[in-house]
């Protein structure tokens, strides 16, 4: 579902602006799309993400891997999942990345998902099938959360931890928890704001978003925004864990009607003992 996600919700965003519907406006989505201008709009404001450049080349791949500790990930400027991504500690992964994404970019140009999009306020975007991102490696365990912003506060709908599969690429996964366990001292307030902010540096002011983040030295580092729900299993994972239905509540909230408080991440369902209790964070 995630692969064809992307090029819908451009399709989606266009179509909704001609009949004068509410939804994301085409241009935030497409900086969501792309990994690097994501990452610039980011780090002007403030929002914790990976340090990364834009590579065209060996020269610029492997400088920055040698100035950034040797390790990085090598990741196509747009695309989905796992799809061409590259957790390199030595020159010659690094080598080998290079190799594969200049046989394999050209490759998907007839792809929608690596359509470039220019941006009415930055110029023609960079062409994914003929660069790609180098980024610093972050260590630290990965997370994914759903929330809507409207009329400016963010509301959590759910967070899941995630279960690396280290037999396969960087970005595969085994298996997602619910409710996630998060280190001692996250602060859930500082969450919500580095949220809001994300998106913000989009371009967004409302929407349903989906987030990918890994805690580094207690707080969240932004990996991805993309303004839709979670995909693969993570639904359903929520709706048997949790009797909470997201995509009913995605639903719902782009329809025009605010999803009632409860259905925020005010409390958890232990599936296995039948219990519900609070999530608990000391600062709100």
């Amino acid at each position: 579902r995630s692969r064809t996600a992307g090029s819908i919700l451009s399709y989606a965003s266009r179509l909704a602006a001609g009949l004068k519907i509410r939804f994301p406006p085409w241009e935030a989505v497409a900086r969501s799309r792309n990994k690097f201008t994501a990452r610039r709009g980011w780090s002007a404001k403030g929002v914790p993400s990976p340090d990364a450049i834009l590579a065209w080349d060996l020269r610029a791949t492997t400088d920055f891997f040698r100035s950034h500790g040797k390790a990085i990930v090598v990741k196509p400027v747009a695309g989905s999942g796992s799809e061409l991504v590259f957790h390199c500690e030595t020159e010659e992964a690094v080598r080998r990345a290079v190799r594969i994404m200049e046989h394999e970019l050209p490759r998907r140009r007839s792809n929608p998902l690596y359509r470039p999009w220019s941006e009415a306020d930055a110029g023609p975007a960079p062409d994914p099938c003929g660069s790609w991102i180098v980024e610093e490696f972050v260590g630290g365990e990965e997370f994914s959360c759903d929330f809507f912003l409207q009329d400016g506060e963010v509301a959590l709908v759910r967070e899941t931890g995630k279960i690396r599969d280290f037999r396969r690429p960087l970005g595969s996964f085994l298996a997602y928890t619910f409710p996630p366990a998060y280190p001692k001292g996250f602060c859930m307030k500082a969450f919500r704001g580095i949220l809001k902010r994300a998106v913000q540096a989009l371009g967004f002011d409302w929407g349903y978003f989906m987030v990918d983040y890994i805690i580094r030295n207690g707080g969240p580092v932004i990996i991805e925004v993309t303004p839709r729900p979670g995909g693969d299993a993570i639904p359903d994972l929520v709706k048997i864990a949790g009797r909470r239905d997201v995509l009913e509540i995605y639903l719902r909230f782009v329809s025009g009607k605010r999803p009632d408080p409860g259905e925020s991440c005010g409390r958890y369902c232990d599936s296995q003992a039948g219990k519900i209790y609070p999530r608990l964070s000391p600062c709100g």
